[in-house]
């Protein structure tokens, strides 16, 4: 039996596979030798598998011809190489793993007790800086609202990557005249991600709330000063220079999951999510779940559980898997924070799109009817129709009102399904 193999589900990845590759092919332990790597690809129209064949041709490929979801799309490798393996590591596309991840990730199955699962800390893939904005004046709206500035838009250079985290003073954003833009009190932090350049300037388009009082807003990296902005009545674009020293000094890291979690209604969490990576995520321990983007499994875990539930397609299946886990009382589950992965996050699909929300919320009820007390589900299920029937006789969109009409037909599509599963686990 050889010890490991990771396996990577694909669905038009193509963007992100050479720096993943990459990173695989700079492990500690050896590519080829010590793991081996199988390419489920889920029907794929862009140039993921030509590129695996042409620069990869050890990688095992599966041509899945159609998008089977997380969950199948793993399946369908597992069920054929579960028995050759001890372990089988679970990972995303859209990841950089550190050199030491897979080593880790093993040493950690190894140390303890029964470890059926071991999950990697995983950041947010680019470095951040903590952008400080002090004003000098503060104005109260109508609605009692103390605002300073408004920002239209805020950025480091011309960085595409979305993760950007209004942390401290700002409110939710407004649209005034066709102009969206987020209002801020005298004093706010947020987290900018940023790529590495040969130099770094902040772009900020910014408005004042009262041009006649001369208003200006200091702006800081951290305790460092880089600038002062006259604010005008209007939008206004305005570029500061960022010395490489002061990022050097100021690049930290934002936790995007130390492990996971979820409670008795089955909502999940991500420990430390947005949070600065400190210390306290840097403890190995026993925890109650991990997230699938990276997840090592031992092989005998299959045999007692069973895979992946298909049926969910993607999201909350590796909290079923987890809680599955839990439940059958032999196996447990631990956190390996030095093995370490940088995650671009729904890389494969966009958070909070209609796609997004038609499996989160459809699976976390399924994901209860198949694991947790039936009054559990119960209450849960009475208060998601009430929900989806408020939106229903609501003004809201065609579209919202259609997907949640999706989710109910698909709900009562899979419970005879799912409670079917839970009669014979």
């Amino acid at each position: 039996m050889k010890k490991i193999a990771v396996i990577i589900v694909n669905y038009n990845g193509f963007g992100f596979l050479d720096k993943l590759f990459y990173s695989l092919k700079n492990q500690t332990l050896q590519i080829f030798r010590d793991f081996d790597i199988y390419f489920s690809d889920n029907g794929s129209i862009d140039d993921s598998v030509s590129f695996v064949e042409i620069f990869y041709p050890k990688v095992v490929i599966y041509r899945n011809g159609k998008n089977l979801g997380f969950a199948e799309g793993n399946n369908i490798v597992l069920r054929d190489i579960y028995k050759k393996y001890k372990y089988i590591v679970l990972l995303n596309n859209d990841v950089y793993v550190e050199k030491n991840w897979l080593k880790e990730l093993v040493n950690t199955a190894e140390k303890y007790k029964n470890v059926g699962i071991a999950g990697s800390k995983l950041l947010f893939y680019y470095p951040y800086l903590d952008i400080i904005l002090k004003s000098n004046k503060n104005y109260v709206d109508n609605n009692g609202k103390k605002i300073s500035f408004k920002i239209n838009y805020i950025q480091i250079n011309n960085n595409t990557y979305n993760k950007i985290v209004y942390k401290d003073g700002f409110y939710d954003p407004e649209n005034e005249n066709g102009e969206i833009f987020i209002p801020s009190k005298n004093m706010s932090t947020v987290f900018l991600p940023f790529r590495r350049s040969s130099g770094y300037n902040l772009y900020i388009s910014i408005s004042g709330v009262n041009s006649t009082k001369k208003e200006k807003v200091d702006v800081f990296v951290g305790k460092d000063f880089i600038g002062e902005i006259q604010l005008k009545s209007t939008f206004a674009h305005h570029q500061l220079k960022i010395d490489k020293s002061i990022v050097s000094k100021n690049k930290f890291f934002l936790i995007n999951n130390a492990s996971s979690s979820y409670d008795k209604d089955g909502y999940g969490k991500d420990i430390g999510f947005k949070e600065k990576d400190n210390p306290k995520y840097n403890i190995e321990k026993k925890v109650k779940s991990i997230c699938g983007a990276s997840m090592l499994i031992n092989t005998d875990v299959f045999k007692d559980i069973g895979f992946l539930d298909k049926s969910f397609f993607m999201y909350y299946e590796d909290t079923d898997f987890c809680w599955r886990v839990n439940n059958s009382k032999t196996w447990n589950i631990y956190y390996s924070p030095k093995s370490v992965v940088r995650h671009i996050h729904t890389g494969s699909s966009k958070e909070w799109s209609p796609f997004f929300i038609f499996y989160v919320k459809r699976n976390r009820l399924l994901m209860l009817l198949k694991n947790a007390p039936l009054n559990i589900f119960m209450k849960n299920l009475k208060l998601s129709i009430k929900e989806s029937w408020d939106i229903l006789l609501s003004k809201n969109p065609i579209s919202t009102k259609y997907l949640e009409v999706k989710i109910i037909l698909s709900l009562l599509f899979n419970f005879p399904i799912i409670y079917i599963k839970r009669i014979f686990k």
